[in-house]
């Protein structure tokens, strides 16, 4: 699935994010506004976000390209989707039309549009028992930088929800440990890459590491997410893909076939990290790369074991 592509190009786009990593800047310094307590996000913070809005073109861009093209695919959820701008993106940029949002927070309301906002918005207390029965039926679910604000004993629950429709695919990302050095009040489960991907393993849903490593290298290509990578680094950093535990095979398939020049633990991922970022960069890198080339073995051997058994029960047919 990765494209190929020839090692200069990479260390070039390197180059270009280390030079923009430079101005990795704190929430303050940026005009944005943190909150004050858990689930005090105001409209304060949501009108801030509008300086950020191309970012979620980039990020549909780049999500789109890995949709499955056999299947119809028109729906998507985005869950703890704020001001709707990744909602709009779907909509506007892709043939997924039916975009809907369910958002914590009522003030983010003021900012989805008034000819969508009846239909396919809706604010929904996403720890509350009923929650997962109101949210919509959907193709593709998306849900960045929320997991985090929920306390650990709702993770589970949490990720029920994201699966409880069936989804073809579910793009996810949470702020990992000391992400906002603890200047975040409402970050109450900031947790590990592993620990979402277990989470995601008791709900029958797999980690598409192929796929997730894809949209990375794509997304730190994109020349609209490389302007704003001081801004939104960790949409690239933390982005994991989740897939139904049934496309295992398709999975694997994938990830034993990834490019040997594109190598996730070379100098080129693990140092775009620069200033504050840097510690934090390096040790979720270095833990995405390490799962990533594990489940490669583990796929390898699923594979030879799979034909071993097709080889035998052919013998058997004899």
């Amino acid at each position: 699935m990765m494209t190929r592509l020839p090692l200069f190009l990479l260390c070039c786009l390197v180059i270009l994010v280390l030079i923009l990593t430079e101005a990795v800047e704190e929430p303050q310094k940026r005009g944005i506004s943190l909150p004050k307590g858990v689930g005090e996000y105001d409209e304060h913070f949501f009108n801030d976000h509008e300086m950020l809005r191309p970012i979620f073109d980039a990020l549909v861009t780049e999500m789109y390209k890995l949709l499955p093209r056999g299947k119809r695919l028109s729906s998507v959820l985005d869950v703890g989707c704020g001001t709707g701008y990744l909602v709009e993106a779907w909509r506007s940029e892709t043939p997924l039309s039916k975009s809907y949002c369910v958002e914590g927070s009522s003030n983010a309301a003021p900012h989805w549009p008034a000819i969508f906002a009846r239909r396919y918005y809706q604010t929904l207390d996403l720890q509350a028992p009923t929650a997962v029965q109101q949210i919509p039926k959907t193709d593709v679910v998306t849900s960045f930088e929320v997991a985090e604000h929920l306390p650990p004993s709702h993770a589970d629950r949490f990720i029920q929800l994201l699966v409880h429709h069936s989804p073809a695919m579910v793009f996810f990302g949470a702020a990992t440990p000391d992400q906002d050095q603890g200047k975040n009040p409402s970050h109450v489960n900031e947790n590990t890459l592993g620990y979402w991907i277990d989470q995601f393993r008791h709900q029958q849903y797999i980690i598409d590491f192929e796929g997730t490593a894809f949209f990375r290298y794509n997304l730190l290509k994109n020349p609209v997410y490389v302007q704003y990578f001081g801004q939104a680094w960790w949409y690239v950093k933390n982005a994991l893909i989740f897939v139904p535990q049934r496309n295992q095979t398709d999975v694997d398939q994938a990830i034993i076939h990834h490019p040997e020049e594109i190598n996730l633990l070379s100098p080129n991922f693990l140092d775009i990290g620069k200033g504050r970022l840097e510690h934090l960069w390096k040790r979720d890198w270095t833990e995405f790369a390490t799962l990533f080339y594990q489940e490669q073995d583990k796929a390898a051997k699923r594979i030879i074991l799979q034909k071993q058994q097709e080889y035998d029960d052919g013998d058997d047919e004899l």
